[in-house]
């Protein structure tokens, strides 16, 4: 007797909803029982995807580009990438292959964006400027940028991160024309396409600006929605060396403005590819039972990533 003669696929798939919320193994489990139920849970398989490096990345692009759009359900996803060893820094080879990374991390996020609640990166690129997000992500709710993060400028209506809570980037890439105010204008960019943002872990190179001593007035223009300006918590990360000046200047600011967090952690900065993955273990709260997927050849294998609660996690979650 098939299942369908028993249950409805209706029912089946409020089942499968309520079932199938860890990394993706209760899904993997029920379609290995019939047909039917794993085209049932199909959409559940690939809730959280780590993918590190071209070969991974590449794949898992082409497996995802291979589905339909029902199945494409990837909730928390984790891209790392770092230069080959044996690749001559600035060389023609690391040009192409920078290039080739990012047309197809664009391309994945363009296909996985409907569901995509996390996203993590590390992305150690020697141009910067090569990876900028293309596409909105309407559902993203948590966004790390552990290298380079760029939004260009433009006449982009509708912002790229309607949903955004959380936002960590230390290093912001950003081009400001003389005479212009480069609080308001990283910040301005950040409110344009987060407009709902609730938590800032702000650039490094924030403390730099001269008038980083009009923090608070900048948050109030730069979101125009009171509520949301009033309650944005908003992380300043400082460097040891940095003047100890500004270190004063922010723990002053911290104490007249409750939404401003002086924040020193430079273990943030210096931050291992695989202490970035952990990072987004943890924030997803994936249990080391339930897994991730990883992808190595062509086809898609389920590995086990361990929680661990490193001084990462601490850090970021004061």
């Amino acid at each position: 007797m098939h299942a369908n003669e028993v249950f409805p696929t209706e029912l089946w798939k409020i089942i499968a909803r309520y079932a199938c919320t860890d990394g993706g193994v209760t899904a993997r489990a029920l379609s290995l029982t019939s047909r039917h139920l794993n085209q049932v849970v199909e959409p559940d398989k690939f809730v959280s995807v780590s993918l590190i490096g071209v070969k991974q990345i590449s794949n898992f692009t082409a497996i995802v580009g291979r589905t339909t759009r029902r199945v494409r359900c990837v909730r928390h996803l984790f891209l790392g990438y770092e230069p080959p060893q044996d690749i001559i820094r600035d060389s023609s080879d690391q040009q192409e292959e920078e290039r080739t990374i990012c047309a197809t991390i664009t391309t994945l996020l363009k296909m996985v964006a409907p569901t995509l609640v996390t996203l993590h990166t590390f992305i150690s690129l020697a141009n910067p400027i090569l990876f900028s997000f293309q596409s909105p992500l309407p559902r993203l709710e948590q966004l790390a940028m552990h290298k380079n993060f760029l939004i260009k400028p433009g006449d982009r209506v509708k912002p790229l991160f309607p949903s955004l809570q959380e936002l960590y980037t230390f290093e912001f890439s950003y081009t400001i024309r003389a005479g212009r105010n480069p609080l308001r204008k990283v910040l301005g960019r950040i409110a344009k396409n987060a407009p709902r943002l609730a938590k800032l872990y702000s650039p490094r190179v924030l403390p730099k600006f001269a008038n980083i001593v009009h923090l608070g007035t900048c948050i109030d223009e730069m979101w125009p929605d009171s509520a949301i300006a009033s309650s944005l918590d908003v992380f300043v990360l400082v460097l040891k060396d940095t003047p100890e000046t500004t270190h004063d200047l922010i723990r002053e600011l911290a104490k007249t403005d409750p939404r401003i967090k002086y924040l020193d952690a430079e273990s943030l900065l210096e931050m291992r590819l695989d202490e970035a993955r952990s990072h987004w273990v943890c924030c997803v709260e994936v249990d080391s039972k339930d897994g991730i997927w990883e992808v190595d050849g062509e086809r898609p294998e389920f590995r086990h990533i361990k929680k661990s609660d490193t001084v990462v996690k601490r850090a970021l979650r004061p």
